[in-house]
């Protein structure tokens, strides 16, 4: 019995040209192949319609005029899905062994695939699958997934997580949101379709890097509260324990050789003794970088940064030790920055610790602030930038077309020995390339010079705390960014040297904060992220930069309203005595129930000049 997934290729491979044909059977058998339900059949009750094709949608435009629009394929709360069909090829060869040259025109549908006219009618799609989302009823609420589906041929996913219905990206990024149908031969890939028509909102990577990142912070703090039983200072303890956990991101992402940091810790196999002078010569290497790593074998990148101006290494128990290696099984790729410098600050401290399983801000909330006031008015921006620089290329194809043209006339002419003709019809094509050359180089100017805007816009959070709001922003300019570069390389452009002078970097978002632990913490954040984002967009996270790290802070410890040379304690007039206020963390015991509560207790008032 053939495979059905090889039977589900071979049969749809071949098709093109006529979408509204062939898509309902394709996505039936789709489902099939995914082991979904098929849709159901169309009811005369809109409000039943949950999962159809053809799914009716009526569309009010600003002047009130109403227009009625069908969605191709709709699935309530999971996906709106829009197709188009293009054709690989839009002639064919009658005579393949060659006894005849002619070729046969057939349908081409939406255009040949690959082709300029193509790549627009697939952005129609998207866009009219917008209109559609925004245009469903309020108790339908908004799907976390938007598909443009070239029939037989891929399918391009688009998430937005927060059901407002904002922009939909692509997912799960830049580089691997269309899938082929050779793609469905993964069973990775077929897993991921089948959650898009079953249980969307689990392919949410938030969530999944939520659990990680929690796991990985109750790791730290248990290892944090055991040094601190050994009378290590937290401050001390804490600037480690970021030098381990940067380390393990290191080998997981690829900045260090894979498991670089694990093998060398299973090494001491329960001989802690070794652990200060092998991981501080490690980071020692990593400050400076090296050619050679006498511990590795190979070359270390130039890290420095300042994360590794100290290199100590505080020496471990075998228990601690254990902590460690424990810690370094985790996947340190798949942390969430959004909230990891939250729950790191507490795993690290030990007045937040007990607030480790408490409430902290999720990334939807974050988004709620940063989409309207930063991405919103950059995506518009972005939008009317593409229609330009499309006008333009288009105006290109155009002068390209009637060029060819011109050409197979001036041909003609001379055959005809017509020379004089045959030259200025030949001048003519020239003049018309060299407008086509002038449009596209137009086109391209328009697109870099918003990518290099991008790369200019400087976001201040003057009370950042751990980076948790700059981390977003910058993750969502590097996917805009994404997008920039991807249509620099489809106008000829090169995406590469491109990045080399310009490109979004953690440099662009400021921070103040007066917590010193959390301004560490927000730096490593947006380095994470950073790194991260790199490795997703381009299959490697080493940006190339050296030092790795920037040695110059965006995140200071400075108070947002005042600024001071110094602070001078505040002394009784009388005993000449520090007046003390209440530090916000010292308890008693209440005097009624004997429970804990906050006190006034020893934190010095100063006065500020």
């Amino acid at each position: 019995m053939p495979d059905p997934v090889d039977h589900f290729i071979a049969r749809w491979e071949s098709s093109g040209a006529a979408e509204r044909a062939n898509y309902a059977l394709f996505l039936s058998e789709l489902c099939d192949l995914l082991d979904v339900p098929r849709p159901d059949p169309t009811s005369p009750d809109p409000a039943k319609n949950r999962y159809v094709f053809e799914r009716a949608v009526t569309r009010v435009a600003p002047d009130g005029t109403s227009s009625s629009g069908f969605i191709d394929l709709y699935r309530a709360g999971h996906f709106v899905l829009e197709t188009k069909q293009g054709a690989s090829d839009p002639t064919i060869d009658p005579d393949p062994h060659g006894l005849s040259a002619s070729k046969v025109p057939i349908k081409s549908g939406h255009g040949k695939r690959g082709s300029a006219a193509f790549d627009r009618a697939l952005e129609r799609a998207y866009h009219q699958a917008r209109g559609y989302i925004t245009a469903l009823p309020a108790d339908d609420g908004r799907p976390p997934f938007l598909i443009v589906c070239d029939v037989g041929h891929t399918l391009d996913l688009y998430a937005e997580f927060t059901g407002t219905g904002g922009h939909y990206e692509r997912f799960p990024d830049p580089r691997s949101h269309r899938i082929t149908l050779a793609d469905l031969r993964r069973p990775e890939i077929r897993d991921r379709l089948r959650l898009v028509w079953t249980d969307p909102y689990s392919l949410d990577p938030s969530k999944k890097a939520a659990e990680v990142t929690r796991d990985i912070a109750d790791r730290l703090a248990r290892l944090a509260k055991s040094l601190e039983g050994d009378g290590h200072d937290p401050k001390t303890i804490a600037g480690f324990l970021q030098r381990c956990l940067f380390t393990m991101f290191a080998e997981d992402v690829g900045l260090l050789p894979e498991d670089a940091f694990h093998d060398l810790l299973a090494k001491l196999d329960g001989s802690p003794q070794g652990f200060p002078v092998l991981i501080g010569q490690l980071w020692k290497e990593m400050a400076n970088g090296t050619g050679y790593s006498t511990l590795l074998f190979r070359e270390i990148a130039h890290f420095n940064g300042g994360l590794f101006e100290d290199t100590t290494a505080l020496p471990l128990s075998k228990a601690q030790l254990a902590m460690l290696v424990d810690a370094s099984r985790t996947d340190w790729s798949q942390v969430e920055p959004s909230i990891f410098g939250t729950l790191l600050t507490r795993a690290l401290d030990p007045h937040e610790r007990h607030k480790l399983g408490a409430h902290y801000t999720p990334r939807s909330y974050v988004e709620r602030l940063v989409r309207p006031t930063i991405l919103d008015p950059l995506r518009e921006e972005w939008d009317a930038v593409r229609i330009a620089a499309a006008s333009l290329h288009r105006e290109a194809d155009t002068a390209d077309e009637a060029a060819d043209t011109a050409d197979d006339t001036a041909k003609t002419q001379l055959a005809a020995g017509k020379g004089d003709a045959a030259k200025k019809t030949g001048a003519a094509a020239n003049k018309l390339r060299a407008e086509a050359r002038k449009k596209d180089a137009e086109a391209l100017r328009l697109v870099t010079d918003y990518h290099h805007r991008l790369c200019k816009i400087t976001v201040l959070d003057p009370a950042c705390g751990t980076a948790n709001f700059l981390y977003v922003t910058l993750e969502h300019l590097k996917r805009l960014e994404a997008e920039v570069l991807e249509l620099v390389t489809a106008l000829g452009g090169d995406a590469t040297f491109e990045m080399s002078e310009w490109t979004v970097r953690p440099e662009q978002f400021l921070g103040l904060e007066l917590n010193p632990n959390a301004v560490a913490i927000g730096q490593l954040v947006l380095w994470i992220g950073y790194f991260q984002w790199q490795r997703r967009t381009t299959g490697k996270a080493d940006t190339g930069d050296r030092p790795l790290l920037k040695s110059e802070r965006n995140i200071r410890q400075q108070d947002a309203v005042l600024a001071y040379d110094e602070q001078i304690p505040r002394r009784d007039p009388a005993t000449g005595e520090i007046v003390q206020i209440w530090d916000g963390q010292t308890t008693k015991a209440h005097p009624v129930t004997g429970r804990k509560c906050l006190m006034r207790a020893p934190a010095s008032s100063s006065t500020i000049t």
